[in-house]
C-alpha cells in the first residue's frame, strides 16, 4: 500500500508530465505506435501507467501496448497504476457536477464550447480521463481539469485522508 503523501507526489508528477509537452497524445489506447511504429503516443492514463513504472508489451497486440502483470490492460489503468495513482478503478471519474454552474463554466473555460456541446450531446453526465482524452481535450487541459476537480470519493483512495490536495508539500 502506498502512503497518502506518495500518492499526492505521484499525482503531481503525472499532472506535470501531462503539461510538459514531452509526450505525443493518442486516442483510444493507453499507448500505441505512431508514425509507422517509430514513436509511441499515449493517452493521459497511459502517461500515468508509464510513470508508475509499468513496461509496455507490444508483442501481443496490434500496435497498442498492454500493461500490467495482474490483469493486463490496454484501454484503462492496470491495477498497479491504479495503486500508484491512488484510485480504485481503471478510469476514475472527476468530481465534476454537471448541474453546478461554476463547474460547467470552468469546463467551458478549459475545454471549450465545442467539447462541452459534444459532451452534452453524448448524454454523458460525468467526466473521466479517458473520456476527456478520447474526445480531443489536450493533456494540459486534462491536467487542469483533474487538478481543479480531483476524483470522486468512490474512486479516490485519499478521500477521508487528512489532505487530498494535489499540491506537493514544500
Amino acid at each position: 500500500m502506498i502512503d497518502a503523501l506518495t500518492i499526492q507526489q505521484n499525482r503531481q508528477a503525472w499532472l506535470e508530465e501531462l503539461r510538459s509537452g514531452n509526450r505525443q497524445q493518442v486516442h483510444g489506447y493507453l499507448s500505441c505506435g505512431i508514425d509507422n511504429g517509430s514513436e509511441v503516443g499515449f493517452c493521459c492514463l497511459g502517461v500515468a501507467t508509464e510513470l508508475a513504472g509499468l513496461t509496455p508489451d507490444f508483442e501481443s497486440s496490434n500496435g497498442h501496448a498492454y500493461y500490467g502483470n495482474v490483469d493486463p490492460q490496454y484501454l484503462t489503468l492496470p491495477v498497479e497504476a491504479q495503486e500508484w495513482l491512488g484510485v480504485n478503478t481503471g478510469d476514475p471519474r472527476l468530481a465534476f457536477d454537471p448541474n453546478d454552474e461554476e463547474h460547467v463554466d470552468y469546463l467551458l473555460d478549459v475545454a471549450g464550447p465545442e467539447f462541452v456541446r459534444d459532451w452534452r450531446d453524448s448524454g454523458q453526465e460525468y467526466l473521466t480521463g479517458a473520456l476527456l482524452n478520447d474526445q480531443g481535450v489536450t493533456f494540459k487541459q486534462i491536467a487542469d481539469l483533474i487538478e481543479h476537480f480531483g476524483f470522486i470519493a468512490q474512486h479516490d483512495v485519499l478521500q477521508g485522508a487528512e489532505s487530498v490536495s494535489l499540491e506537493v508539500p514544500a
